[in-house]
């Protein structure tokens, strides 16, 4: 395509731009004026309606007057004249005043006489609720002799203008001797009458009494439910505006809709086009002028430009150059270009270097992805392969030694993948890192321990050694600073043979808030090349591409190791000797808790493997203080729903503790009241609880708000004291890192993700109260019976077996606990379910969906429980068309489930699932 034709077609699209742009503009002057006008006349229009409707309430009013104040009536209503009755209540009387009923009360608000006009205009005896009206509404029976009542009812016939006066004298005195009533019923004859009076498209159509507003158009439910006003566009040629028209308790009962044509808009569009069609005229004469001045001034000349550089292009001659004259932005140009040439000759060197380098790069990660994939073949191959095994052998001991064969391949494939995810966080920059305190000894210590088995086994010693100048309570990531070390230390014991591996922590220097350390992990292993230093800490590299093959590894550790000392604001670095080992060093800059730094004793030992009875000795000899109190812990537990309680009692009893429940919020809130928490009486700390475990999501006040209410009411002083801090640990379905960090502004001190597994739960116990002793955190039961898992063949692919018992420390008393409980609670909550499916009722849904999610996944009912968070996720978008098309495989599934547990627990089906009318009964029939 030439430049000439290019020009040209820009040209045309900034035109039709321009075109556009300015019809965009006067889409928001011209329309929107005009769209404004129409809104104001609909709202007239409106207004119209309404002053009609209130001018017939107003006549109705003026028809009362006469026979409120007329002797006769004063006389009727005082002792009664039949005469009276046969000589008004006769014949056309109510449709020769346009009404549907009158009714005479006695002063007492007692019914003494009255006519209604039935469907056929007859007149009958006034409706019960005419009669009772002083016993339903007695306020309308308010009414003085100035002032008339005048206010809109329902009855069951449909929305009435009642006018209720006192009867008086002719003169107008009293005191009144009873109470006139007149009505007029809103029905078709009314609102065509309405209508043709304001000379408008109008309609009146009642709303129900429960959500008036619900089967109205959701652009116009909030105005109406706010404003009392609405419009809405129908099309182009159609505007609606509504109005409500309220009762005498001001519930909406009416709605007057209004339809006019769009004429206004319609003059607007016309406006529009026709600026619009001038503005182009005139853009098109711009245009053609500017092309011509193109043509001459600078086209001709490019083109000249173009032809000289397709020919250097063509034969490839860098050494020719342009000869293009003049000192315009064109001549400048030619002589860039010609410098541009002058430089090509040396990019072409430099491009071959760079091009040698990317071969490089590529192999490197060629050989990443080998090594990933054999790695990753390997677990996967254990896990698959022993799975066949477990279906194939009969006895129980085979079953579960391939359990745990699978349980460990599992954890290494997850290992690799966790390690794949910080490398790609590290280079998205989306690590994070806490600020949290922690004791240097302690995590020394404990991230060593592990490792340590494997050094023995190796015939290595294990070396640490912290100096005293290093402050014990630091304030920074723990997490993070035992991966840097595991790292280290696990590469330096497998790529050691004989000798040890000594890890050296030293302070380089201490200021007023921040402490520099410099860590030292040193091995006698095989050691490096030169050559291989520079390249050590770039992702998916090692020393050689047989390291992988002899050694293993994906060689990303000493990457993310880089990227997180680089976080903590320090650097590291690498010494080594091949055949001669290798020292790693890295520094970080960490804060200090300057109250507790106190002087700290040298940690020098050789840590050697220890089973984890024996861990308080070796930090008893490492000198470190550890508290060894085995007291059991006072625990509520805050949850609605009843498996989730047995689960929590089950595992916190086998530990020792003492186990209160509350079933929302509002209980957990009585039952520390209770205890004398909030108190501060003498003696009431003895009955205080230690811990409290709260479910985020209960009905009547969920777990946040109660946090909040917890924390507000320890903070409140009596007597100048404080109630003291209970941990609260939330327990959730969505423990994302920003819901934890919601969790804490609310006053919550951890977060447990359900189903809540049992070494989780533990190790939260163990990080509130490092005070206690093991014993008193819990241990796991080995006690575990074998009947249920004798049956286990039964649950494949329904429930997983393994993993329930994994959850539940192996002990079968309490996964045969949580299945009793979970068989006796599913049948009502899939019944509620049911229910809240079949009344279209989102909300319900949703908390029906997922508490019955919760008890799934309590016992390991995997694939129900995804379905069950299916429907739960689709309630809370509204879409209940879908929750219907998934529910009969959700029945089929739950089905499954009820028939596993049945057989596992050697109990009968629930009548309410097997029944004929219940909507599970086809499942079983499979």
């Amino acid at each position: 395509m030439t430049l000439r034709i290019k020009t040209l077609l820009q040209s045309l699209v900034a035109i039709c731009a321009l075109f556009a742009a300015m019809h965009l503009l006067f889409s928001n002057l011209i329309i929107e004026g005009f769209l404004k006008l129409e809104q104001e006349s609909i709202q007239t229009d409106i207004t119209r309606a309404e002053k009609v409707f209130q001018d017939e309430s107003e006549h109705v009013e003026q028809k009362s007057g006469d026979w409120a104040q007329w002797d006769d009536a004063y006389q009727f209503a005082k002792d009664g004249n039949k005469a009276f009755i046969e000589s008004n209540f006769v014949g056309g009387a109510l449709a020769n005043m346009q009404l549907e009923f009158i009714v005479i009360y006695n002063a007492k608000g007692k019914y003494v006489s009255g006519i209604q006009a039935d469907e056929n205009h007859a007149h009958i005896k006034p409706s019960p609720e005419l009669i009772a009206l002083h016993d339903s509404r007695p306020e309308l029976f308010s009414a003085s002799s100035e002032k008339p009542i005048r206010a809109g009812v329902n009855f069951p016939w449909g929305y009435s203008i009642l006018v209720l006066r006192q009867i008086l004298r002719s003169d107008g005195s009293g005191p009144h001797t009873g109470y006139l009533l007149f009505g007029r019923i809103v029905q078709p004859g009314l609102v065509s009458s309405l209508a043709d009076q304001a000379q408008l498209n109008l309609t009146i159509s009642a709303l129900p009494a429960e959500r008036p507003f619900d089967q109205i158009d959701s652009a116009v439910k909030e105005d109406l439910a706010s404003k009392g006003r609405g419009t809405r566009i129908i099309s182009d040629e159609i505007i609606e505006g509504y109005s409500v028209i309220r009762d005498v308790e001001q519930r909406p009962s009416l709605l007057m809709r209004v339809r006019v044509p769009r004429s206004i808009v319609k003059q607007g569009y016309k406006t529009q086009n026709s600026v619009l069609f001038a503005l182009a005229v005139a853009g098109l004469g711009f245009a053609l002028i500017s092309l011509l001045t193109l043509e001459w001034g600078l086209l001709r000349r490019l083109m000249l430009m173009t032809r000289a550089v397709q020919q250097i292009a063509a034969k490839r001659a860098v050494s020719e150059r342009l000869q293009v004259k003049g000192s315009d932005e064109l001549g400048v140009l030619a002589n860039e270009i010609n410098r541009m040439l002058d430089s090509l000759e040396q990019a072409e060197a430099e491009i071959r270097a760079a091009q040698r380098v990317a071969e490089e790069a590529a192999a490197a990660k060629s050989l990443f992805l080998a090594n990933m994939s054999h790695e990753l073949r390997t677990p996967i191959n254990g896990i698959v392969g022993m799975a066949q095994v477990m279906l194939n052998v009969e006895t129980s001991k085979p079953r579960l030694e391939s359990l745990n064969i699978i349980k460990s391949s599992g954890k290494a494939l997850l290992e690799l993948i966790n390690i794949l995810l910080d490398q790609a966080k590290g280079e998205a920059g989306k690590l994070e890192l806490e600020n949290i305190p922690f004791e240097l000894r302690a995590l020394c210590l404990e991230t060593l321990m592990p490792l340590a088995i494997k050094a023995h086994e190796k015939g290595l010693r294990l070396h640490l050694a912290v100096s005293g100048d290093c402050p014990e309570h630091l304030v920074g990531d723990p997490l993070r600073l035992r991966q840097i070390f595991t790292n280290l230390v696990g590469n330096a014991i497998k790529f050691t043979e004989r000798g040890a591996v000594s890890v050296v922590v030293n302070c380089l220097r201490l200021d007023d808030s921040t402490c520099a350390l410099r860590a030292e992990v040193v091995d006698t292993g095989i050691g490096m090349k030169a050559e291989t230093l520079s390249k050590l800490f770039t992702p998916f590299t090692q020393a050689d591409s047989s390291t992988s093959r002899r050694f293993g590894g994906t060689g990303l550790g000493l990457s993310i190791s880089k990227t997180l000392v680089e976080m903590m604001g320090g650097s590291i670095a690498v010494e080594s000797v091949e055949g001669s080992g290798t020292t790693f060093r890295f520094d970080v800059s960490l804060a200090y808790d300057r109250q507790r730094a106190t002087s700290a004793d040298v940690l020098d030992i050789d840590v050697q493997p220890i089973l984890e009875q024996d861990i308080l000795g070796a930090q008893q000899m490492a000198q470190l203080e550890v508290s060894a109190v085995d007291v059991g812990l006072r625990v509520l537990v805050a949850d609605d729903t009843k498996i989730n309680q047995t689960v929590a009692r089950a595992l916190l009893e086998q530990w020792g503790h003492k186990v209160t429940l509350a079933n929302n919020g509002r209980e957990a809130l009585s039952a520390l009241e209770k205890a004398g928490h909030f108190s501060r009486e003498p003696g009431a700390v003895d009955r205080m609880f230690d811990l409290v475990l709260m479910d985020v999501q209960m009905p009547e006040l969920d777990g946040n708000e109660t946090s909040k209410i917890i924390r507000n009411r320890e903070a409140e002083s009596s007597r100048g004291v404080s109630a003291p801090h209970v941990p609260i640990v939330a327990i959730t379905a969505h423990a994302t890192a920003r819901d934890a960090d919601t969790f804490v502004r609310d006053g919550m001190d951890a977060c447990l993700e359900k189903p809540v597994d049992h070494e989780k739960l533990l190790r939260t116990l163990q990080k509130l109260f490092p005070h206690l002793g093991q014993a008193a955190l819990g241990s796991v039961s080995a006690n575990a019976k074998k009947s249920i898992r004798a049956q286990s063949h039964r649950a494949f692919g329904v429930i997983d077996i393994s993993e329930l018992f994994e959850r539940f420390a192996e002990d079968e008393d309490i996964v045969r606990d949580v299945l009793g409980v979970f068989f006796e609670e599913v049948p009502e909550l899939a019944a509620t379910l049911e229910a809240a499916i079949d009344r279209f009722d989102a909300g319900e849904i949703a908390r029906a969906a997922h508490a019955l999610k919760g008890s799934l996944a309590n016992i390991s009912a995997g694939p129900c429980a995804r379905q069950c968070a299916c429907i739960d996720e689709l309630a809370k978008l509204d879409t209940l068309q879908q929750i219907q098309d998934i529910l009969p495989s959700f029945r089929k599934e739950l089905v499954r489930v009820m028939r596993i547990v049945s057989r596992l627990l050697g109990r009968p089906l629930p009548g309410s699932m097997a029944a004929e009318e219940s909507p599970y009964r086809e499942g079983l029939r499979e």
